[in-house]
C-alpha cells in the first residue's frame, strides 16, 4: 500500500510498511492500532549528494528537509517509540558512462531533466 494513497481506516493496521514512498504522517497515525508497528526505508536528502554535487554547481536536493532526523522527529510528535534508525551511504562505482547515463536516466527524481547533452562538455 503506498503511504500517501492509504485508506482511510482509523485504528486499521497493527504493522504499516514502507519503503521509498512519501510519508503521510497524519495518515500512519489515524491508521495504527495501539501499538502498532511502522517500519520504512527511506532514501534522504543527502542520497547521492557528492555525486549529484559533482554534476551540478550548487546542487540543492529536491527535498531537503528530508532526512532521518526531521522524520524521526515528526514520528516522535506524532507518538511513535523509535525502535532502530540507521544511515548508510553506499559507494557507487560506474565503469562506464553509459552505465551512469542508464542511471540517471531511471532515477528522475534525483536527476530531474538529465540529458547527456545538459552535461556534455
Amino acid at each position: 500500500m503506498l503511504i500517501k494513497n492509504m485508506p482511510d481506516v482509523p485504528n486499521g493496521f497493527d504493522v504499516i510498511t514502507n519503503s521509498h514512498d512519501g510519508l503521510n504522517f497524519d495518515g500512519i497515525t489515524r491508521c495504527f492500532k495501539n501499538g502498532g508497528l511502522f517500519i520504512t526505508e527511506q532514501v534522504g536528502a543527502t542520497n547521492n549528494y557528492s555525486l549529484f554535487s559533482f554534476l551540478t554547481d550548487n546542487y540543492i536536493p529536491a527535498h531537503p528537509e528530508n532526512v532521518m532526523v526531521n522524520v524521526i522527529s515528526k514520528l516522535v510528535e506524532r507518538g511513535f517509540q523509535i525502535l532502530k534508525s540507521n544511515s548508510f551511504y553506499p559507494k557507487i562505482w560506474f565503469y562506464d558512462v553509459g552505465a551512469f547515463v542508464y542511471y540517471a536516466k531511471i532515477i528522475s527524481w534525483e536527476f530531474p531533466d538529465f540529458s547527456v547533452l545538459k552535461y556534455q562538455s
